[in-house]
């Protein structure tokens, strides 16, 4: 009987031995997968992170595109202005002749060049328009 209790404590110290390799090896399978539990966590701060800056980049991106936009319109508002005063100033020009062609119309139509040039015209603000 003394010799099936030694054999038997002797499996029971190998089962033991067995049970506590088992444990050791997953104490450090889970050491193992909080570590890499801890990478993942740490790679996806900062994808957070990079995703956040992307969403400034875009944000800035988006507020340049508006204001070029409203300044294009502005633009093309300003240029539609100038175009219009533009024909303004070109029928207003149009009325006036310069004293060197009045001269040669003088001369062609048999005046003499004893005969006075007309003093320039006077144009006041108001006769322009706006402007």
């Amino acid at each position: 009987m003394i010799e099936g209790s030694i054999e038997a404590v002797a499996r029971g110290k190998d089962i033991a031995s067995a049970t506590a390799e088992s444990l050791t090896r997953v104490v450090e399978e889970v050491r193992t997968a909080a570590a890499t539990v801890d990478k993942i966590a740490d790679a996806a701060e900062e994808q957070a992170g990079a995703v956040e800056q992307v969403t400034v980049g875009v944000d800035q991106i988006s507020d340049v595109v508006q204001t070029n936009s409203a300044t294009s319109e502005e633009s093309a508002a300003a240029s539609a202005e100038l175009s219009h005063q533009a024909e303004i100033m070109k029928d207003l020009v149009a009325k006036f002749k310069l004293r060197a062609e009045y001269a040669n119309v003088q001369s062609n139509i048999g005046y003499s060049a004893n005969t006075s040039v007309p003093e320039p015209m006077e144009v006041m603000d108001i006769d322009l328009g706006k402007y």
